[in-house]
């Protein structure tokens, strides 16, 4: 097993999906009555990074089965942009989801705090009870501590996702939306998914070695994908800059036609392009992908679809998701083991080591009591 870190995370996450659904179900359970659950019609999912993404990602489940309605918004957004009427012009009560690990995040206790003044109910999604997160809001949901290393976030991510997932399966069927049945089928259907990769995550490493050593001749890369899938392209930005610091853009597939199409010197441009079988625009990523090949950009293709790709194309099959809405879960790993490579391939530390100029970082995102 390598020693890298973000690999490492991302061959071992696959083991949690089940004790991570048995242990966060029962905790959800218990942060509200039922009758308490139902009196929410507006959901707020916000953080900071990947805990941001987080809420794109889970954003499905929300819209096919919870029965409320939910937005993902920015922390500067649900912090300094949001209407003083938000709650009070409604007849509906809104819960307010803060995502932070660690809990100390600035901009999500900020906007945790905001929200509350605005009238939200909030909830803090954290391992730390202790937090500045966890202090200002009103419920807590404790995730169950997770490996700590210096690492570009993955397991975080996946524990951020899944029980963001399961919060929508609670509401859903609090709100009469999916019968027990269904939810004990949804909870199934994501340890399936993660078995599934089980038994592909070894030639994916392989896969994502030989891209690594392709693409380390580029400059620069990019990711593309819409719907859900372009969470999972905004994640890989992030880990791309954490990882190994180039310059990367995430871009859903109609704009980068019109857009990153003109990006000089295309053959030192890497490209990700991300699609999943429950997509409904997969045919305008296939026109980006015929287009990055009369270019001359090298491609690696994340996917669950059969098709006939470019042959000097890299295509990375992956499981598919039984219920479209799982598949931000996990369709993630081909990028982190990328990333992986990556770093070792140029030999540059994550994070640049935290050395200067980078060195200041972590104390300026860190929540400061008084601030708001």
């Amino acid at each position: 097993m390598t020693e890298n870190t973000i690999i490492r995370q991302s061959q071992n996450l696959l083991d949690l999906a089940a004790p991570m659904i048995e242990s966060v179900s029962k905790k959800i359970d218990k942060l509200f009555t039922d009758e308490e659950f139902k009196s929410f019609k507006n959901v707020i999912l916000t953080g900071c990074g990947d805990s941001y993404i987080a809420g794109p990602a889970a954003l499905g489940a929300f819209q096919a089965i919870s029965g409320v309605r939910c937005k993902a918004l920015l922390t500067i957004d649900a912090t300094y942009h949001l209407p003083e009427d938000l709650c009070t012009r409604s007849t509906y009560k809104t819960l307010a989801i803060g995502t932070s690990v660690s809990g100390s995040a600035g901009g999500t206790v900020k906007s945790i705090i905001n929200l509350k003044r605005l009238g939200c109910t909030t909830m803090a999604l954290t391992e730390n009870v202790n937090s500045p997160l966890a202090q200002k809001s009103d419920k807590i949901l404790n995730l169950d501590p997770t490996e700590f290393s210096v690492t570009p976030g993955t397991k975080t991510y996946f524990c951020s996702v899944i029980s963001l997932i399961l919060i929508a399966v609670k509401f859903g069927l609090v709100n009469g939306v999916i019968s027990e049945a269904q939810a004990a089928e949804i909870k199934q259907d994501i340890i399936d998914y993660a078995d599934a990769f089980k038994k592909e995550i070894k030639d994916i490493n392989k896969q994502t070695a030989k891209i690594a050593k392709s693409f380390k001749k580029c400059k620069h890369m990019e990711f593309v994908g819409t719907g859900l899938d372009y969470a999972t392209a905004w994640f890989g930005r992030a880990k791309v800059y954490e990882a190994f610091g180039w310059v990367c853009t995430a871009e859903n597939s109609e704009d980068w036609m019109h857009v990153n199409y003109f990006a000089r010197r295309p053959k030192e441009l890497a490209c990700v392009a991300i699609m999943s079988s429950g997509n409904p625009s997969n045919s305008r990523l296939l026109e980006n992908i015929q287009t990055m090949e009369l270019m001359g950009r090298p491609t690696m293709i994340i996917t669950d679809v059969d098709g006939d790709y470019p042959e000097d194309m890299f295509v990375v099959k992956i499981p598919t998701a039984k219920k479209a809405f799982i598949a931000p879960l996990l369709q993630i790993l081909p990028i982190t083991l990328l990333c992986g490579h990556m770093s070792d391939e140029l030999k540059v530390p994550f994070f640049r080591g935290f050395k200067e100029p980078w060195r200041s970082t972590g104390s300026s995102i860190r929540y400061v009591e008084g601030e708001v």
